[in-house]
């Protein structure tokens, strides 16, 4: 089950993981809090095989989150999701940058993914970058051919990003 905002939502699950089942609970323009809040009424009602969570740029572009507050917002949300379905893997998507994302932000994005690969790993979840190349830029921005506007993935960069869920994401 893939949870979070936008990039979850556009995401061509059936395209980049053909042989695989996959549910998309994305919701436009979700935060951390958000997402917790609909955490439950999001789930199947079969237990699924694990989760894949993508949020949080919205949080720190939109209102300004600090990563701190966002990271302990995530540890709110993996707490909950352990509760509602303990055992289950859970891979974290890193924030992806923007295609105008500037120095100062890229400073804030650094912090925040980093924050959330540590709060990944004390939650025993998998932590999966995505503000890395070929999706970022030498300057730190998002890659235009791997975009279709200027905050969301092409399907070059679903692709991309489906390959390292894969390769990284764990069980």
């Amino acid at each position: 089950v893939f949870l979070g905002a936008s990039t979850v939502e556009r995401f061509p699950l059936e395209r980049c993981f053909p042989d695989k089942p996959a549910l998309d609970r994305g919701v436009h323009g979700d935060t951390v809090a958000n997402l917790t809040e609909r955490l439950e009424s999001s789930l199947p009602e079969r237990a699924p095989a694990g989760f894949v969570l993508a949020v949080g740029a919205n949080d720190l572009r939109r209102e300004r989150g600090r990563p701190a507050a966002i990271r302990d917002a995530y540890a709110v949300l993996l707490t909950r999701l352990a509760s509602l379905q303990p055992g289950k893997p859970v891979a974290l998507l890193g924030v992806p940058p923007t295609r105008d994302t500037t120095a100062r932000e890229r400073e804030g994005l650094e912090r925040l993914n980093g924050a959330l690969a540590r709060i990944a790993r004390e939650h025993g979840a998998a932590f999966v970058a995505a503000d890395r190349p070929p999706l970022s830029s030498p300057d730190g921005r998002l890659a235009e051919e791997f975009s279709s506007d200027p905050v969301h993935l092409n399907l070059s960069g679903y692709r991309q990003l489906a390959r390292w869920i894969a390769a990284e994401g764990g069980d």
